[in-house]
């Protein structure tokens, strides 16, 4: 026996006592996208794909500069007679990218995207350059989350070009923003994050998505930020017995305002910062007078143009102004994508 061998254990098919026998990996598996005639093999996990070398060079700079460094005679790892390319990524996410890529999934205007292809056609996209599946991913995130007050009046309650999850999704779309690099959408994220039930709590039903506790915090803090800022912009009108104009029935209306205070702000402080006029003043109707509602909607509603752009520095980021310029990098990118397409 030679000198380094250890002692061998005849139950343990040949292993040295005292180390465990070496777990026997998983056979990897075909994808359902495996092209008979494909040309590369691409393994993720345990999970491979037969795609076409073409088409991933076509779509992607890091392919494309990854195929044209000369491999060593011998050096390259074949199965079935085509190159095995490793990824280190979920083999879910890549599966994602790959249906996206050669079978044009997801990507039509009226095929909503849920989180997990979002996520991976925004992330992976990002990190293998496949410019067509970033400017497809972030149109739609963009859409969600528009950066001038105007545009994001504009929406309604359903989701434009997303299919969002039943609940948490502000804790979930937190993560994605965060993994993708996508300040602009933050601002917005965060107001809801604020707004839902979540912020009060890390534990989440999904425990592979959770606020981080740095974002969290930075809820926390805005939320005790916003709900001052919001006194002073969007509900001045509801603070100052000055600013309510000539009012007719000054106590009654004065009584009005302070149990439409203690209703909606107390005991614990709740952010409105957005919130619409009809949707602020539904219970006023028939208890204020007439001068002052119209004074009041007006403030509300001048006011709410100020919390909008201050919102942003409530989450320490930086002003609508500059968190545009991301989206102008959409564009850039869009234009060169065509390029690579």
């Amino acid at each position: 026996m030679d000198s380094t061998d250890g002692p061998l254990n005849s139950q343990n098919d040949g292993a040295p006592v005292g180390k465990p026998p070496s777990p026997t990996p998983a056979d990897p598996v075909r994808s359902d996208l495996w092209y008979d005639d494909g040309n590369i093999i691409l393994q993720a996990e345990n999970t491979r794909f037969k795609v076409y070398r073409g088409i991933l060079v076509e779509n992607s700079t890091v392919f494309r500069d990854m195929f044209s460094l000369p491999q060593p005679p011998g050096d390259a790892d074949m199965v079935e007679g085509c190159p095995l390319v490793r990824l280190y990524d979920s083999a879910e996410e890549v599966g994602y990218v790959m249906e996206a890529l050669f079978r044009h999934r997801y990507l039509e205007p009226d095929e909503k995207m849920t989180f997990s292809v979002l996520e991976a056609l925004l992330c992976l996209g990002r990190k293998y350059d496949i410019r067509r599946l970033q400017v497809a991913a972030r149109k739609r995130i963009f859409a969600e989350f528009p950066v001038s007050l105007e545009e994001y009046d504009a929406l309604n309650c359903e989701w434009i070009g997303i299919d969002p999850p039943d609940i948490e999704w502000s804790i979930q779309l937190l993560a994605i923003a965060r993994r993708a690099g996508l300040l602009s959408v933050l601002p917005a994220v965060f107001y809801a994050y604020c707004v839902s039930d979540d912020m009060f709590g890390l534990a989440t039903s999904n425990p592979m998505r959770s606020v981080s506790p740095s974002d969290h915090n930075t809820c926390l803090r805005g939320h005790h930020i916003m709900c001052g800022v919001q006194a002073e912009t969007t509900f001045a009108w509801a603070y100052g017995a000055e600013t309510r104009g000539d009012c007719s029935t000054y106590k009654r209306c004065e009584k009005t305002l302070n149990k439409y205070l203690i209703t909606r702000f107390l005991p614990i402080a709740k952010d409105y910062g957005l919130e619409s006029w009809s949707e602020a003043s539904a219970w006023l109707h028939g208890n204020l007078c007439a001068n002052c509602m119209k004074v009041a909607q007006e403030k509300h509603e001048a006011g709410r143009k100020q919390f909008w752009q201050r919102l942003p520095g409530l989450f320490n980021l930086p002003s609508w102004e500059e968190l545009a310029k991301e989206r102008e990098d959409m564009y850039v990118l869009s234009y060169l994508s065509h390029d690579i397409i």
